[in-house]
């Protein structure tokens, strides 16, 4: 927004009063050939931030995927320590019977 705000206040209005008075010099090095920097300044910070989109889009899919494995990891160990404990009481049960 800051640049594209100092390209409408400040630099077009080098071009335009550059070309009022007739200078063309002031027009063209001041004027146009600034605000085509920061078009250019514009339009990758748009491409950055649409890669930066698709990042987060494809981060945010993967979180997903990663939460899920980790609970179902969870539960299994769980399960598994639960069964060991009760065989393990089964077996000290029937010793000390």
């Amino acid at each position: 927004e800051i640049t594209y705000a100092d390209m409408w206040f400040g630099d077009k209005a080098h071009a335009y009063k550059g070309v009022a008075h007739g200078q063309q010099d002031i027009a063209w090095w001041y004027g146009a050939a600034k605000m085509y920097q920061k078009i250019n300044i514009l339009e990758s910070q748009a491409i950055a931030l649409k890669r930066g989109k698709e990042v987060d889009k494809m981060l945010h899919a993967k979180g997903r995927k990663n939460v899920a494995g980790i609970v179902g990891s969870i539960v299994g160990i769980v399960a598994v320590i639960m069964f060991g404990a009760a065989l393990w009481k089964k077996k000290r049960d029937t010793q000390h019977s």
